[in-house]
């Protein structure tokens, strides 16, 4: 009897470990599948009852329910990562940093979301494939535009459009750019209808400019 209440406690500390004494997320998680939040308040992955993303570099992670890729950090214990850059060995396609096909620089958000088109921060101008996740650097095309980015840090560092804020026209349509960055467009999201602001004319009484979702007018 001794030998068997011992081992009811032994199985009761392993589940305390495993999610970290606190409660699941979501109903999954409870059955060992999902986001834990661990004693630290910060978020873990389980599969199985085991936390992922310990060993290597970490793990990368698609969550169905938030129809986003999420990155562990093993160097944190299999931590989400949250607002920094991770690079991963895996398939990166045109844009590998290796002759296989495989290396490449990939941004999470304040959500652990990873970021996929243009960011913006405080270094500069950064644009992520959309399918691959990985930075673009070196010379590449977006939209019918010449980009030059850095090579090692992948910022922006021209464009064949120019940065300043105006009408481009390209393929004998209008656009208009921001920073280089075409304005009221976002091929990855159907719900996406346009963006309105105020140009120059418009600041002088002409009123206001919308932009379809392919970014013209």
């Amino acid at each position: 009897m001794r030998n068997k209440g011992a081992k009811l406690l032994g199985c009761m500390a392993g589940m305390a470990i495993i999610f970290g004494g606190t409660a699941p997320i979501s109903g999954e998680a409870a059955a060992g599948f999902g986001w834990v939040r661990g004693e630290d308040g910060c978020l873990y992955w389980y599969e199985g009852g085991v936390r992922q993303g310990t060993e290597g570099r970490g793990k990368e992670i698609y969550d169905p329910d938030t129809d986003a890729w999420y990155w562990l950090d093993s160097i944190d214990g299999g931590k989400r990562a949250e607002g920094k850059d991770v690079y991963q060995d895996s398939g990166a396609g045109p844009y590998a940093d290796r002759e296989d096909g495989t290396g490449k620089w990939c941004r999470y958000d304040e959500n652990g979301h990873m970021v996929k088109g243009w960011d913006v921060n405080g270094n500069g101008t950064y644009y992520f494939d959309y399918t691959y996740g990985a930075m673009l650097k070196g010379s590449r095309e977006i939209d019918g535009v010449q980009y030059a980015f850095n090579r090692e840090t992948g910022i922006m560092e021209s464009c064949s459009v120019g940065t300043d804020n105006h009408w481009a026209e390209i393929g004998g349509v209008q656009y208009w750019y921001e920073g280089g960055i075409r304005q009221g467009y976002d091929p990855h999201d159907p719900s996406y209808r346009g963006r309105k602001s105020m140009t120059r004319e418009a600041a002088r009484g002409t009123g206001w400019t919308m932009w379809t979702a392919e970014g013209r007018l």
